[in-house]
């Protein structure tokens, strides 16, 4: 059997280390419910602060509310002094890191021109400042062949997104 992405999983999990028979979608019945339940087959990391001792601690469980047996305890007797300031159950934030899904950028667009194109397009003139370029001088004055909105912003390697400048002008803005 072949994985969706082409991945032959013989029938095991595709998961690392995993080595549990497959069920469904090249995954073991455990990695499934987590794919099913959080949108990765891996529990999400989770955190919560102890509301006596104020340590950031990984729980386990979502239920658990304390670090550990000693501030239960300790908290229990703070509550039993003096009620009002200790409610029964401590509210505490649970925090997990559920990754956002990144977004995928679009494809590329690319398309064969020449720079005699590009000349012909701006009509010899500096796109920066406005002035005629010489093809043939060097130095400051020579030409030079950017990007209008730089390649990874546009995602377009296009005609229509190159421009002549001076050489001098490169560093300018339009």
């Amino acid at each position: 059997m072949v994985f969706a992405s082409g991945v032959p999983v013989n029938g095991v999990c595709v998961i690392g280390g995993c080595g549990e028979p497959e069920v469904a979608v090249g995954l073991c019945r455990r990695h499934y419910d987590l794919t099913r339940y959080y949108g990765m087959p891996f529990a999400p990391m989770m955190q919560r602060m102890c509301p006596w001792c104020h340590e950031w601690f990984a729980p386990g469980r979502v239920t658990r509310v304390y670090c550990s047996e000693r501030c239960r305890v300790a908290y229990c007797r703070a509550r039993k002094a003096n009620p009002a300031d200790y409610p029964l159950r401590p509210k505490t934030t649970l925090f997990s890191s559920r990754k956002e899904p990144v977004p995928e950028k679009p494809p590329m667009r690319v398309e064969s021109f020449t720079d005699g194109q590009v000349v012909e397009k701006c009509n010899g003139l500096c796109a920066r400042c406005g002035r005629r370029v010489d093809l043939n001088a060097s130095g400051v004055d020579g030409p030079l062949f950017c990007w209008k909105v730089p390649l990874d912003v546009s995602r377009e390697a296009t005609l229509a997104n190159r421009i002549l400048v001076h050489v001098g002008c490169g560093g300018a803005k339009p």
